[in-house]
């Protein structure tokens, strides 16, 4: 910080001054420190503005000084100056605005913002959603339902190979540019409404549908607890949730739910680069497909999902511990030798065919009697509820006999 000569007086008459060096000097005391002080800085060599080295006097008036630029402050500019200039041309006069650049009309700006945040990345190409569409194989017999269009690019190559495509698109202010792009496809119906409130009529169908990532366990359970759910789903999804919900490392919740009824299979993996924007995560396509041969029948399905949501909801992952009050010991240690899993299994480690097969063992031999008292023991609404099932079988199991003489040592 620069320091200026400063010249005050004192009540007592003397005065003060301030050197270049910031030494306090009165006149009185000292009458000849600024003579001496001034020679002083004069010996000294001054330093050289153009090039920043200290030379002596003879030096730097040999060598041409950078010119110094005065720039001014914020408050004498004015607010008219601060303003951003026009757009213009070199050679337009000075004022004159161009005419903006034609511009093809695009998804709006607050509209990408919005998808970006639900995790939706727009396929750039659409020639590989023609070659995906043939790969899963949809013909022109087929009905596809496809969440989400967006611009219409997949929903142009759907047209294409389907026979007819149902598009159901909640945003608004994409409508218009959505019918703008498919207005050539007669096969095309759009629908404007949310997917979580929209329902298929009874008919065969498939969806093929590039959906918002954080939507993912939404539309997945809304699609396969349909009262007419589809043939065969191809969902553009993270790999993580493809993985969860496929069980390809471990069993979740939610792929327990459906494994009885639909397989899971991943039969693309996309490059980052194939999206607009370009995500942060590995993006897969996941095929979801109606077993031929359900495990288990429809009408118990309401059932299997209770009894699968109180086995998760106990939090522990010792699967004994979990379903304590439903089956006694020797009835699990029993089902462990015959389901071919140990006794102290984690949760996520056994298959579908196991769930199934403890699942149609309580069908039969229903809760143990001393549970019932228990407001929590009977989540199911159940499993009180089969029990003629045991006497249709006409077999009285070893597991039946320990549960009565468990039942009556208490």
């Amino acid at each position: 910080m620069k320091r200026f000569k400063q010249r005050t007086k004192k009540p007592s008459g003397q005065v003060v001054r301030r050197t270049e060096k910031g030494e306090r000097r009165k006149d009185k005391a000292f009458p000849h420190a600024f003579e001496n002080n001034k020679r002083d800085n004069e010996s000294k060599p001054k330093k050289n503005v153009a090039f920043g080295v200290r030379g002596n006097k003879n030096n730097a008036e040999k060598r041409q000084a950078v010119p110094s630029t005065s720039f001014p402050k914020r408050d004498q500019i004015s607010r008219k100056s601060r303003q951003p200039s026009l757009t213009t041309s070199p050679s337009a006069p000075k004022g004159t605005r161009l005419p903006k650049r034609s511009k093809k009309p695009t998804l709006p700006a607050y509209n990408q913002r919005k998808r970006q945040q639900l995790g939706q990345n727009f396929l750039k190409n659409p020639a590989l959603a023609g070659y995906l569409i043939r790969k899963v194989g949809i013909t022109a017999h087929d009905t596809v339902l496809e969440i989400g269009p967006g611009r219409g690019n997949i929903t142009a190559r759907l047209a294409e190979a389907a026979q007819k495509v149902i598009a159901v698109e909640k945003d608004g202010s994409v409508i218009e540019l959505l019918k703008m792009n498919v207005a050539k496809y007669t096969n095309v119906h759009l629908e404007q409404t949310d997917f979580m409130r929209f329902s298929m009529r009874e008919q065969r169908y498939k969806v093929f549908s590039n959906i918002p990532f954080s939507l993912t366990s939404a539309v997945v359970k809304k699609l396969l607890f349909l009262k007419f759910p589809p043939d065969e789903t191809y969902l553009f999804t993270q790999k993580e949730a493809a993985w969860r919900l496929s069980g390809n490392r471990q069993e979740y919740e939610l792929s327990v739910l459906t494994k009885p009824w639909f397989t899971y299979e991943i039969v693309h993996t996309f490059k980052r680069s194939d999206f607009s924007p370009e995500p942060g995560v590995d993006v897969v396509l996941l095929a979801i497909r109606k077993r031929e041969a359900p495990l288990l029948e429809e009408k118990f399905k309401t059932m299997y999902a209770d009894f699968v949501h109180y086995a998760f909801s106990r939090q522990k992952k010792n699967l004994m511990a979990n379903l304590n009050k439903l089956f006694t010991y020797p009835q699990w240690k029993r089902l462990a030798h015959d389901l071919d899993f140990v006794t102290n299994v984690d949760i996520r480690e056994l298959t579908p065919q196991q769930w199934v097969g403890l699942f149609n063992f309580l069908k039969i031999a229903g809760i143990p009697s001393k549970n019932h008292s228990d407001p929590k023991g009977d989540p199911l609404g159940l499993v009180r509820l089969p029990r003629h099932g045991r006497e249709e079988s006409g077999n009285e199991s070893g597991m039946e006999n320990a549960r009565r003489e468990k039942n009556s040592g208490k």
